[in-house]
């Protein structure tokens, strides 16, 4: 029971201290290059309280996560998560830093645009966490939206609906997908989405005004044009199909995608996307060479889990043929791919994966940074495609898909939907989604944050830890050596990449810090790894 209480307590106290420790060093390096106006000072302070009255009041309410009618809608077996509501405004922080720092002479956005993301990043933060029958969300409006005045009163009705969107995507969601995210979880989701979504309005809205000099460059528009017409389409998909013939859901995909896709990208290229995607391919051979790569990668990781595959298969078949009762064949069959073979295969499987990610993201942080950004999308646009195929069961390839994810399977995936291959794409993909200049050729080390993160240092913890580790951190099963493997590794990294001079190290005891930090907050959350540690990674390397 002592041990129990010691594991409740001590990893949630931990992790709080690594995030406000990482809070403090993002700010600090905010004020070291005195990026900070007034007006972004007034933010942070009134951010700071509210999260903090906010974090005390739900925890006193035993809000949502502890009392049994709610608990059972998040994910079992982990705390709340509550820290994980500071990671977006810290990376849109860093970023901010970030453009300041590298962009002083020709600032390719406005100091406007970007006061305008850090309002409604704080504003959104807290909102989200707001829970509507307490106090706190009037708290967070009377503090946070005067903040707002000075924002145009299109931005303020956009910050209000989307706002009022987040709140109730927090409290739906969760009873949608029971048991697939932590309260924490879903917040980060949520964010990231109204935070690409608040960019994106602007950038429609500047164009619908004829502003095109203030527009990101065209991959970054036509990749989120294209994957929220995807979401819309795989939505519709899923809602109509209801067990009709296969090729409903196809049809509808398709038709939608078109209908939503297609006027808007043809209304902001001025021309065929189909032209302007060829054009686009083949002006630069590098994308050509990038493209045959990541094929033959995809092919390779597609091989990998069909031979695993068939390896289980024929283990539980020797299983079988060692046991002739009936019973026993069908305990076997039903039980025995499960938790006898998978879970022996799944931590490899995953840590393959994470390993894969390097050799696909890095020569594509290297060569073409822009081309990356768009097949991430793409790539994330058919991972969400395949899982609802998988949860719809649409044959012929639901039952098909089923089987395969099952080796991504691990005890975090506890609701309907398999998320983790998905947050490991979006883990790696984020920093480079969320970065205000993708091809700033002087500060590129944030957008190396997923791969530096999860690729090395997440695998080097684990395989680091399963070899050597002896000590384990207090409530947890995650080892003092595999925590010193990560830091290590991501050093080793960062020096390798200095010495083939792709990157410029700024200085070497901040950046110390800054991995340590990652390197425990790995250690000490129970939240999806692969999903929160690029973020603070990001916020943290921006501000070096």
């Amino acid at each position: 029971m002592q041990t129990s209480f010691a594991s409740m307590v001590s990893l949630p106290l931990l992790e709080g201290v690594t995030i406000w420790v990482s809070v403090i060093f993002v700010i600090a390096g905010c004020f070291e290059h005195s990026l900070l106006s007034s007006q972004h000072i007034i933010c942070i302070v009134c951010w700071f309280l509210t999260q903090i009255v906010i974090m005390i009041w739900r925890t006193v309410s035993r809000l949502p996560g502890s009392n049994s009618t709610q608990s059972s809608i998040y994910r079992p077996g982990v705390d709340d998560g509550l820290w994980c509501c500071l990671l977006v405004p810290l990376t849109v922080l860093g970023g901010i830093t970030r453009v300041y720092k590298t962009q002083k002479e020709s600032h390719s956005l406005d100091a406007a645009t970007l006061s305008n993301d850090l309002v409604f990043s704080l504003i959104s933060s807290t909102t989200v966490l707001s829970s509507s029958r307490h106090p706190c969300l009037a708290f967070t409006l009377v503090w946070l939206l005067p903040l707002s005045v000075r924002l145009e009163p299109v931005n303020i009705v956009l910050l209000v609906l989307l706002c009022l969107s987040s709140h109730l995507c927090v409290r739906r969601i969760p009873v949608i997908l029971p048991k697939s995210f932590s309260v924490g979880e879903i917040v980060v989701l949520v964010q990231l989405v109204s935070l690409i979504t608040w960019r994106s309005v602007s950038c429609l809205r500047h164009l619908l005004m004829g502003n095109n000099t203030e527009l990101p460059q065209d991959v970054s528009v036509v990749a989120v044009i294209g994957f929220f017409s995807a979401a819309m389409a795989t939505t519709a998909a899923l809602y109509f199909y209801n067990n009709r013939q296969p090729l409903f859901f196809f049809v509808t995909y398709g038709v939608v995608a078109l209908v939503l896709a297609f006027p808007a990208l043809y209304l902001y290229l001025k021309m065929d996307p189909i032209s302007w995607i060829l054009i686009y391919l083949f002006t630069k051979q590098k994308r050509i060479f990038l493209l045959l790569y990541w094929l033959v990668c995809s092919v390779t990781a597609v091989a990998v889990v069909w031979i695993t595959k068939f390896d289980d298969n024929r283990r539980i078949s020797r299983m079988i043929q060692t046991d002739s009762h009936p019973l026993n064949y069908i305990h076997i069959k039903n039980i025995a791919p499960r938790t006898q073979v998978e879970s022996r295969h799944s931590t490899v499987i995953r840590k393959y994966f994470h390993f894969l990610a390097l050799g696909v993201y890095a020569p594509g942080l290297i060569l073409d940074v822009s081309f990356l950004f768009l097949g991430s999308v793409v790539a994330l646009v058919v991972l969400v495609l395949l899982e609802a195929i998988r949860v719809a069961k649409v044959p012929p390839l639901g039952p098909v898909l089923d089987e395969a994810f099952r080796l991504f399977v691990d005890e975090k995936d506890a609701g309907k939907c398999i998320f983790t291959h998905i947050y490991l794409l979006l883990g790696l993909s984020a920093p480079i989604w969320i970065s205000y200049s993708i091809c700033n050729t002087v500060s590129l080390l944030p957008l190396y944050s997923g791969v530096l993160s999860l690729a090395v240092g997440d695998t080097a913890a684990s395989v680091g830890g399963s070899l050597f580790g002896r000590h384990k951190w207090p409530g947890t099963k995650k080892t003092i050596e595999g925590t010193l493997c990560c830091v290590l590794s991501q050093l080793a990294f960062l020096f390798l990449l200095a010495l083939l001079g792709i990157l410029a190290l700024p200085n070497v005891l901040f950046l110390t810090i800054a991995v340590i930090l990652v390197s425990c907050y790995e250690a000490f959350t129970l939240q999806i790894d692969n999903l929160v540690l690029p973020l603070l990674t990001f916020a943290l390397l921006s501000v070096l």
